[in-house]
């Protein structure tokens, strides 16, 4: 199992990764910008905002992943905390996402 899925399986009902065939990390950004990555989410715009964003390790982020199988397929944002001692936290899931192509995304992985 790769890091990322492990991190998954931490972070989301535990049952939840065996309902999706395929699961793909898409990118990363830092959670200073709150608004403008809802903004992006609220108009299903994620594709633009992963490929514009540079991320600071040094800082709290939000981790994306898209989660697909033959009927449904979803988003899943993590935050995951800069600080040792707090935990990583499902912030939000956005369902319908069957017909974007994150593949040419800069950190797009296959990790199941």
């Amino acid at each position: 199992m790769s890091g990322w899925y492990n991190f998954l399986y931490n972070n989301l009902p535990k049952n939840e990764l065996n309902n999706y065939t395929e699961i793909f990390y898409l990118g990363s950004c830092n959670t200073l910008e709150i608004e403008k990555i809802n903004t992006a989410i609220s108009n299903k715009n994620i594709y633009e905002l992963l490929s514009n964003c540079k991320v600071d390790c040094k800082k709290d982020s939000l981790d994306f992943f898209w989660l697909k199988n033959k009927t449904s397929s979803k988003i899943s944002i993590i935050f995951d905390p800069v600080e040792l001692f707090e935990n990583s936290i499902l912030y939000k899931t956005i369902f319908d996402f069957e017909n974007c192509n994150f593949t040419k995304l800069p950190n797009f992985e296959k990790i199941k």
